[in-house]
């Protein structure tokens, strides 16, 4: 309802911005995974485990 709303609003802009947006969030999302994975290799895959088996992630929204 909102998005329509707001796609309305603009005439379409703002469809084509957040198609933008996630294109752009998913190059950055690529480009820090292959830069962790790099680090990792490095370092011989110490830093592999973020969390030991006994440690809770913690969920999101910090709840």
């Amino acid at each position: 309802f909102l998005l329509d709303r707001i796609n309305a609003a603009t005439q379409g802009r703002s469809l084509a911005a957040n198609i933008a947006l996630v294109r752009n969030n998913a190059r950055l999302a690529a480009r820090i995974a292959g830069a962790l994975g790099d680090a990792l290799r490095e370092d011989g895959m110490k830093g592999a485990t973020f969390f030991s088996p006994r440690e809770k992630v913690p969920p999101l929204g910090g709840g």
